[in-house]
């Protein structure tokens, strides 16, 4: 199962006391925990991309929302396929371009996210333009009520039972099913609503870091500034909410697969694209790399193999979910990967390694790439100076050390590391290339695809609404 935007900090078995998650504990108690994991990008259509490529987005040329992966570069769906897999997609992907498969041989059921270039959002109707974004409105217009997010999820999950209830084809299947949730808009149904809104913690690093340029001016464009508590206080609760409805769908499709009788001898995954930060130094949503946001949650349940309660620590990339399937099944290698092969680390046959780097890359106005070594984050950003944290001293990320004189042989070191992957100046000339063409086919698709939905899942905007809030 893949969800959208789940901060894996929102969990219980992550420690959260709020948080009711009682089928994702269940997964972590009878699985294994990936607990640093790390997705290759923060933001929706590059990490997914580079998830089912194996290959960073420098690689995939996916730096946005509105980039294509090219359908001529192999996925390790494509390669499961070949393996005789019945790759199965049930829900969202956020497949941008024509090619809505990418290795897939069938979807059962249509992505919520308009698949032209140009249609980078749903609809959700009139007054709601903007409440899928990390700003200061979609924080004010959270709270009680209902969204196209909850009823698209609904109806995934009902495909997908459906799909296993009735799957009977000799071939074995992979089958994804991704939902939106528990991406804004912060709306979830009142019982949810009430729970959490007294029950919530408040961020623990509430200030924004405005010493940087990059996080002050995404502070600023996201009109973040003066944001009542009581706002934030919705949307977090809200977000729980959420979470709660993704736990509950996902122990639907673990009953389904108990009713198929088939629980115990299926390899089970649950991750997400990235995470939120939920008002953690200010900002909600992603697109940056601190930890809330570059962090993804990540369960492996398999008893034939994978011991239960296994915890492991070491830095993993979502990167890594490639090598690791294709190995698994015995399917074709792909051309190359930037992840590892880790299912040894799953069961218990390989050791930990805690100094193993992990890259993510994003572009948010300029490139910017992060590089976890150990209990170091280095964040590498064009144009602008480098940040650094000790993640061992400093888990929330509050002091940074990225133009300490104390720390230049480190950062200089992690800075050549990093520079063997990414090239700032190179990215920022393929951003500006890829711009360029994804503007002009925009365009023309909103006239020429204005009123076609293609396989996007349409809703009913008259079902959104947002109900009054007393804020105590």
């Amino acid at each position: 199962m893949h969800s959208d935007q789940h901060n894996p900090f929102v969990t219980g078995y992550m420690g959260d006391a709020v948080a009711r998650t009682p089928h994702l504990d269940r997964m972590s108690a009878e699985g294994a925990t990936l607990e640093t994991c790390y997705c290759p990008s923060t933001v929706c259509v590059p990490s997914r991309m580079s998830t089912l490529a194996g290959l960073l987005p420098s690689e995939t040329r996916v730096y946005g929302n509105a980039e294509c992966l090219p359908s001529d570069m192999a996925t390790f769906p494509h390669a499961l396929a070949l393996a005789g897999y019945d790759t199965v997609l049930c829900g969202r992907m956020h497949f941008v371009g024509p090619d809505q498969r990418h290795g897939y041989r069938r979807r059962i059921f249509p992505d919520i996210t308009g698949t032209q270039v140009g249609y980078n959002a749903p609809s959700f109707g009139p007054g709601w333009l903007g409440t899928t974004g990390g700003t200061r409105f979609a924080v004010d217009r959270a709270g009680a009520g209902h969204t196209s997010v909850l009823g698209y999820d609904d109806a995934v999950i009902e495909r997908a039972c459906r799909f296993l209830a009735d799957y009977d084809a000799d071939a074995p299947f992979f089958l994804t099913v991704g939902t939106y949730g528990p991406h804004c808009p912060y709306v979830c149904p009142r019982e949810l609503f009430d729970y959490y809104y007294p029950r919530v913690t408040m961020p623990a690093v509430p200030d924004p870091d405005l010493e940087h340029p990059i996080t002050a001016r995404m502070y600023e464009e996201r009109k973040m500034a003066d944001t009542p508590p009581e706002a934030i206080r919705r949307a977090r609760a809200a977000y729980y909410g959420m979470v709660e409805l993704i736990d509950g769908h996902l122990g639907r499709l673990l009953d389904a697969l108990a009713a198929r009788g088939q629980l115990d001898d299926t390899l089970v995954i649950y991750t997400s694209d990235h995470g939120d930060m939920l008002g953690e130094h200010g900002i909600f949503a992603k697109h940056i790399m601190y930890e809330e946001s570059a962090r993804v949650p990540a369960l492996a349940r398999w008893p034939a193999a994978v011991p239960a309660g296994r915890r492991i620590a070491q830095p993993i990339s979502l990167l890594d979910l490639a090598p690791t399937l294709i190995g698994l099944t015995g399917a074709p290698a792909l051309p190359a990967y930037h992840g590892e092969d880790i299912l040894g680390l799953l069961t218990g046959d390989a050791p930990e390694n805690p100094e193993r780097p992990v890259i993510a890359m994003i572009r948010m106005g300029v490139p910017f790439a992060m590089l976890r070594r150990g209990r170091w984050k280095l964040i590498a950003y064009h144009g602008h100076p480098p940040q650094l944290f000790d993640l061992t001293a400093d888990p929330r990320e509050e002091h940074d050390l990225g133009r300490d004189p104390a720390h230049t042989e480190l950062r200089e070191a992690l800075l050549a590391e990093l520079s063997e992957t990414w090239d700032g100046e190179a990215m920022a000339r393929a951003i500006a290339r890829s711009g360029q063409h994804t503007s002009l086919v925009g365009k023309f698709n909103r006239i020429d695809f204005a009123d076609d939905p293609a396989e996007a899942w349409p809703g009913d905007p008259t079902l959104n609404y947002l109900e009054e809030t007393a804020d105590a």
